[in-house]
């Protein structure tokens, strides 16, 4: 009698983890498809940290106080920007890398004036695109 109970509880056992697998992996599949769904192409968060992440490697070897200032300002301006849900980015992201290629090289040539004129149309950018995202279009 002893091992057809023992028999019954291993039984009950490996029945309660197949249920708890079961609805692990349910949850899981369902976190991903929303995932999905929210940025099918997971570009735009991508994106902008990286954008994040190059800002941060320009700030290293500033000496210009006030252009670190409008850099780091513009960073914040990206840290929080809209998620890009369901939309085309691709032709504001563009034109943002080509603004962005050209503020490096101004900082690369010195040219101090230009590099801000570069920041204020990033910033423009950015709430051109966050308006975008906004009105769903």
């Amino acid at each position: 009698m002893s091992g057809s109970m023992t028999l019954l509880w291993a039984g009950m056992i490996a029945l309660i983890l197949v249920c708890i697998v079961g609805m692990v992996l349910i949850l899981w599949s369902r976190r991903k498809r929303i995932r999905t769904v929210q940025d099918p192409t997971g570009k735009s968060g991508s994106f902008l940290r990286a954008l994040s992440g190059k800002i941060d490697a320009l700030l290293i070897g500033l000496e210009d106080e006030e252009l670190k200032r409008a850099l780091e300002g513009l960073k914040e301006d990206i840290r929080y920007s809209e998620p890009g849900v369901g939309i085309s980015l691709d032709e504001i992201d563009d034109r943002i890398s080509g603004n962005f290629d050209m503020l490096k090289e101004s900082l690369e040539e010195r040219q101090t004036e230009r590099a801000f004129l570069h920041v204020k149309k990033l910033k423009q950018l950015i709430a051109e695109r966050n308006a975008k995202i906004r009105s769903g279009a």
